[in-house]
């Protein structure tokens, strides 16, 4: 068990590594905040009141996260930035999980995460850790399906919002994430 667990955590740390070696600084980049204007628009369209949230907020992050559930243990990765709204700075993030639950399934969501105050944001992108539970039905490629989902914060200054991508998932999982900052691209 504490192999397979392993493994997982592996695959959902190595695989997105190895599908950016071949592009530039740049273009990881633009592609980034592509995703990051690609989610806040279908945010904002689902939740409008999230737009006003977001724009009075310390600051913000974006994630597009790809995982794998196998019965009792899984593993996801991917890229994202944070955006301090006082400076308008941007800074490039990765992030990795193992979660152990019941599930089945691989899937891409977005996450997006608002910090409510200053020290919120500080310690997501100096620090990194976020850990919760997690349950999630979803089943969508491209616009076709849908999905339910919710997270919970162990912070009370954080709120997040998750958007389903493409797959198809089952999952009730308690679920470790760490974030951090990407020494590529920052």
């Amino acid at each position: 068990m504490k192999t397979v667990f392993l493994l997982a955590l592996a695959a959902a740390l190595v695989l997105p590594a190895c599908a950016s070696k071949n592009v530039t600084v740049t273009d990881q980049r633009d592609s980034i905040q592509k995703m990051r204007e690609q989610t806040l628009a279908e945010l904002y369209k689902a939740k409008p009141e999230t737009k006003a949230k977001i724009g009075t907020a310390a600051g913000y992050a974006v994630f597009s996260t790809y995982g794998l559930t196998v019965v009792f243990v899984g593993g996801a990765g991917g890229k994202g930035v944070a955006i301090d709204n006082a400076t308008n700075k941007d800074t490039y993030m990765e992030e990795g999980s193992a979660s152990v639950g019941l599930g089945l399934g691989g899937t891409e969501v977005r996450t997006v995460f608002v910090f409510n105050d200053a020290k919120a944001l500080d310690d997501f992108v100096n620090k990194g850790w976020e850990f919760g539970a997690q349950g999630q039905l979803q089943g969508q490629a491209g616009e076709k399906g849908g999905d339910t989902s919710a997270s919970t914060s162990f912070s009370k200054s954080t709120e997040i919002y998750q958007l389903g991508k493409n797959g198809l998932m089952a999952q009730a999982t308690v679920a470790g994430t760490k974030f951090w900052k990407d020494k590529d691209l920052n």
